[in-house]
């Protein structure tokens, strides 16, 4: 765990008001950023159309980009695939299987699955 939920679990123990205020100001640390400079990318993009360094740029991204959602995607099995204590769940794995076969198989969009687990949470049925 990170920094930023030692201090969100903090400001929840003073309120919810503080809790929400750190936890949408923790958001937007991250996010803003990041946001912001894409934004500036994205307007200038057009302008280097022709330009070989757009065109290498382009093409080196495609297996970096790859490279990461696969990292991103393991990280996600394992956690989810592990108890608090790291031993192997197997309702974890079975699941994680489920999703993967369905999502490779049909063209269910991953958000469905995201909010179905959501859902799951929430009801307090499946929790991490």
């Amino acid at each position: 765990r990170g920094l930023g939920d030692v201090n969100k679990r903090q400001a929840w123990k003073e309120g919810v008001g503080w809790g929400l205020l750190s936890g949408y100001g923790a958001e937007l640390a991250i996010l803003l950023p990041s946001t912001l400079l894409m934004v500036v990318a994205c307007l200038s993009w057009r302008r280097l159309e022709h330009s070989p360094w757009r065109i290498a740029f382009e093409r080196a991204m495609g297996p970096i980009t790859l490279g990461i959602l696969f990292a991103v995607g393991v990280k996600i099995v394992r956690t989810a695939d592990t108890t608090s204590a790291g031993v192997l769940s197997v309702p974890g794995v079975i699941v994680s299987l489920i999703v993967c076969v369905l999502m490779l198989r049909t063209k269910i969009s991953p958000l469905w699955f995201m909010a179905f687990a959501g859902v799951l949470g929430g009801l307090g049925i499946i929790n991490r």
